[in-house]
């Protein structure tokens, strides 16, 4: 320690003429200074693309079809930059389901229906209209969208419990920008 006081005076010569508890004080002051700007600088920031993370787990937490069943959006893809309505594709292998189109803004975490049920062709493949936010509200801003899977008749609007028998795709985010 005393050789980090002597290192400390050399370099700021007016402290030399201070008692030894001054420059002891200082010492730890200028370790504790030091310990926290590093601190600051190797912590990881908190974004809001991290906070959508967190959030995309949580919706993965949601009940998930078995291996055998697809239920998959095809477009868009992870990190595509959408405009305020967008028609999501995607295809599946289940049969005698609605089908209905969930937007969640990854700010809130609030599932809204916001199309369906969905028409599936005989290949399995459907389409329906996203909407991300209204006007300008929204631009900017992070969404997860995913596809719903059950046999109850949904209506468009905040979605505040799931079904029993719910089934979900992975859902995919998107960034709003016009």
């Amino acid at each position: 320690m005393e050789g980090l006081i002597k290192s400390i005076t050399t370099i700021l010569p007016i402290l030399g003429q201070y008692p030894t508890w001054v420059r002891l004080l200082f010492s730890f002051w200028l370790l504790i200074s030091a310990a926290v700007v590093i601190s600051f600088i190797l912590a990881p920031r908190q974004t809001q693309q991290s906070q959508s993370v967190k959030l995309s787990a949580q919706i993965k937490e949601e009940p998930n079809p078995p291996e055998s069943i697809i239920l998959k959006i095809t477009k868009p893809q992870k990190g595509d930059k959408v405009g305020p309505s967008e028609i999501v594709h995607g295809v599946t292998t289940l049969r005698g389901y609605n089908l209905y189109l969930i937007v969640i803004p990854l700010q809130t975490g609030d599932r809204y229906i916001v199309d369906g049920p969905l028409t599936v062709d005989p290949a399995g493949g459907w389409s329906g209209r996203a909407r991300y936010g209204e006007g300008k509200k929204g631009i900017g801003e992070w969404f997860a969208v995913n596809i719903l899977a059950t046999k109850h008749v949904l209506p468009e609007g905040v979605l505040d419990n799931l079904p029993s028998d719910a089934q979900n795709s992975k859902p995919v985010e998107v960034e709003r920008v016009k």
